[in-house]
């Protein structure tokens, strides 16, 4: 077989068809939620939006939501529970509030058995990020069993959703290789 450049292996192609995913997200105004289905419709993933059942719109929710981060970052959310059971990889995205993800995805990763799971970071931020964001929750999810195997976040100030999907399909695109890498299982001997 020939292999043209920017096409895929045999190997990639069959990798991917057998990789099982979930992206699994939370949103307040809908630019990790543009990320989210980038990702889920590159690797026909299944998408879980995590909602937050304390009332985060407009600007006293984010007020509420920067103070909570600080001082309560647990919540109650909706759907209670996500089931983890039959995916390979899941990629676990969140706005950054204050240099902390958002309460209803730490709340999540703190009721989480993610045993056996590798999991992508991925967060949208207006402002600044630091690698010891994503180092916290990388911890608490080796913590729960599960591995994280990379982080990425797109900065979205002053972007419309067009321009942050654009830059989403980019980031993907470059990495997808190899995240499918990273997921690969050990195949018995």
């Amino acid at each position: 077989d020939i292999q043209h450049p920017g096409t895929d292996t045999k190997e990639e192609v069959i990798m991917e068809n057998e990789l099982h995913g979930q992206v699994i997200f939370y949103s307040r105004t809908g630019n990790t939620k543009t990320v989210a289905q980038v990702i889920a419709e590159t690797f026909n993933f299944h998408l879980q939006e995590i909602k937050d059942l304390k009332d985060r719109s407009g600007f006293f929710g984010f007020i509420g939501g920067m103070i909570d981060v600080r001082k309560n970052p647990i919540t109650t959310l909706s759907p209670e529970t996500v089931t983890l059971d039959g995916y390979d990889i899941l990629f676990i995205g969140s706005p950054i509030w204050g240099m902390k993800f958002a309460p209803a995805i730490t709340t999540f990763l703190e009721g989480t058995d993610f045993t056996g799971k590798k999991v992508i970071l991925f967060t949208t931020t207006s402002s600044r990020m630091k690698q010891t964001a994503f180092d916290q929750y990388s911890q608490l999810i080796h913590t729960r069993g599960g591995t994280v195997i990379d982080t990425f976040f797109l900065k979205t100030f002053w972007k419309e959703s067009e321009e942050i999907e654009k830059e989403a399909q980019e980031m993907v695109s470059t990495k997808k290789e190899l995240w499918l890498k990273k997921v690969q299982r050990d195949e018995p001997k």
